[in-house]
């Protein structure tokens, strides 16, 4: 396999070299080491704007003060623009679920709001903020160890369902709407075993056993550990590969910290930004990772229930309990993003069982209890939703 002249994309660049130039392609796929650094990945084109008129403003269903009202922004909020227009701003569509005053007007695909109202006698309405960070500054208010992290969410571009999904579970909480950002997933149906194993990505031991499964008819999922075997399909390696542009997002920022979510997401706890808050309280100070949420055997009781409070008991994650499957929720820091750059590649399994190996060496990862979890993504087993693992009726 290793033999052989090294595979060329069109043009006669060597295909690594291609990928590497080829900056957040269309469709996310597969981007070279070097030219991978994560900078491009999180930036969204959206107007940042805090309301300055109270007690309140109203939102119109067009950027008109004759057209009908659809909800209100609150004096003090902060909130995303997709487009700013003769002196009207409409908002991004993650801003509007909850924003609504009917459930008719839940389904209102526009919502725009006048900036300036002094030519109708009432003074400015908005002040501009100066970017993204400022907004999750105030979003964050009296919480302050939320200020300065930064959120990012990991979504295929053929998956807005999802992406859908998670902005209306994050609706509620302002600071998790706020610093919520998009991070376009890489696509393991663009991959290919030889861009991997050139650009030193992923193991010739992961091939291996990726070939052998497919050869053997083994899915990665089954009833027995006689009837599954744990290797990498392209689409977990898409998904290592997404982690790793959330780790290059992070280690490439002056945020300290980031949470990092996967698009699968099914519940957020009531009041995320306070308990988040909380999370952040109870870490010592040289922590590493803490899980959120992660897959477990238990049926119940996995997410924070309505007026329960993180008790501040966190799991200490050592040689023998740090691997947890799952990585749909997670709170990591820059200096351990680092890491996991230097030392996940090349990966050799799943990227959370190489996480919780990592993780083993540091003795600073820690996790949730399992009924206080944060976020909760049910397991591929249950939601049978997934590009990364595969069932016994897919290698028929």
């Amino acid at each position: 396999h290793a033999s052989g002249p090294a595979p060329r994309a069109p043009g006669g660049r060597p295909l690594g070299i291609a990928l590497g130039m080829a900056l957040d392609g269309a469709q996310g796929g597969l981007l070279g080491a070097a030219g991978d650094d994560g900078a491009t990945y999180y930036t969204e084109s959206l107007d940042w704007f805090r309301v300055v008129f109270g007690p309140r403003v109203a939102l119109r269903s067009m950027p008109s003060v004759q057209a009908r009202t659809v909800g209100c922004l609150k004096q003090h909020e902060v909130f995303a623009a997709e487009e700013v227009a003769d002196g009207w701003a409409r908002l991004a569509r993650r801003e509007l679920p909850f924003r609504s005053t009917s459930t008719e007007e839940q389904q209102q695909q526009e919502a725009w709001v006048l900036i300036d109202g002094t030519s109708r006698g009432l003074g400015p309405l908005l002040q501009p903020l100066e970017d993204q960070r400022e907004a999750v500054r105030l979003a964050a208010g009296e919480r302050k160890r939320l200020k300065e992290g930064m959120c990012l969410l990991i979504n295929l571009d053929r998956r807005p369902d999802r992406r859908q999904n998670v902005e209306v579970l994050a609706a509620p909480h302002t600071w998790l709407r706020t610093a919520m950002t998009r991070l376009p997933a890489v696509n393991g149906r663009e991959l290919s075993w030889d861009e991997l194993l050139e650009q030193r990505l992923f193991a010739e031991e992961a091939w291996v056993n990726a070939e052998r499964a497919e050869r053997d008819r083994v899915s990665t999922i089954g009833k027995t550990p006689e009837t599954f075997s744990a290797h990498l399909t392209l689409g977990g390696c898409g998904c290592a590969l997404s982690h790793r542009r959330a780790w290059r997002a992070l280690a490439n920022s002056d945020s300290p910290w980031a949470l990092v979510l996967e698009d699968d997401l099914v519940e957020v706890c009531r009041d995320f930004d306070d308990e988040l808050d909380r999370v952040l309280a109870a870490l010592p100070d040289d922590w590493d990772v803490c899980y959120l949420g992660y897959h477990t055997g238990l049926s119940g009781g996995r997410i924070l229930q309505p007026g329960a409070h993180v008790s501040g008991e966190m799991q200490m994650l050592g040689v023998h309990n740090a691997w947890l499957p799952g990585l749909y929720g997670y709170l990591v820091t820059r200096p351990f993003a680092k890491f996991l750059l230097q030392e996940a590649f090349p990966m050799y399994a799943q990227v959370d069982t190489v996480v919780g190996c990592l993780l083993s060496r540091q003795a600073k990862g820690f996790a949730l209890p399992a009924r206080e979890f944060l976020v909760y993504a049910p397991p591929t087993e249950v939601s049978r939703d997934t590009d990364v693992q595969t069932f016994p009726e897919d290698m028929k």
